[in-house]
Formats: structure tokens, C-alpha cells, sequence
């Protein structure tokens, strides 16, 4: 059996990250897991999620996404907002590796 490759999007809330889905769902052996601040958020019953996770609070926003790291042991990060990307790239609070996020500005 192949590898499997564990997918991060954590700001499911992003218009953007609704697009996106079909792009990463044609990764072989590829599983999609969101975080959203919203509840009523059309992502959450997308047929490539694997699993949707609703963020209670953007301060504890860091914590589901180091919880979630570990407990679906995820590869990748895909933050689809160029705030969420540079958050996460420059918070001292994030533990996790750097190289496992994705960003799609030439700003990073």
C-alpha cells in the first residue's frame, strides 16, 4: 500500500479553500482534513473531506491545528489566506515544522 499523504487546510472559513478542494483530491492516497471558524460552511459536507473540525475561537486556532497535527499525524498544511500563511510562518506559538506549510505567494 501506498503512502498516505495527510492534508491540512486551516481556514476552511476561505471561499477560496472550496475551490481548492478538487485540485488536492486528485493527490493519489491523498486525505483532506479542515478547520473552520464557521459552522454553516458549504466545505463541511464536501465528498474530499475526510474530517471537518469547527475552531471554537481564532486564540485557540493554533491549538486545534497543533492537535490535529498530531492526531491525524498530518503532512502538510495548505492555509489558503495570505494572513493565515504569514501568521503561521512568523507566530512564535506554532511548534509545528515550517517546511510542511504551503504557500502560494511569492511574498514567502
Amino acid at each position: 500500500m501506498a503512502n498516505l499523504l495527510n492534508i491540512l487546510i486551516p481556514d476552511g472559513e476561505s471561499t477560496f479553500a472550496l475551490l481548492l478542494l478538487p485540485c488536492l483530491s486528485q493527490i493519489e492516497n491523498g486525505t483532506i482534513y479542515v478547520l473552520s471558524t464557521k459552522n454553516k460552511n458549504p466545505i463541511k459536507h464536501s465528498r474530499y473531506v475526510e474530517n471537518y473540525q469547527l475552531v471554537k475561537s481564532k486564540e485557540n486556532w493554533l491549538n486545534q491545528i497543533h492537535a490535529i497535527i498530531i492526531e491525524k499525524a498530518i503532512d502538510v498544511i495548505v492555509p489558503i489566506v495570505e494572513d493565515e500563511v504569514r501568521f503561521l510562518l512568523t507566530s512564535k506559538g506554532y511548534q509545528g515544522s515550517k517546511d510542511n506549510v504551503v504557500a502560494f505567494s511569492k511574498e514567502f
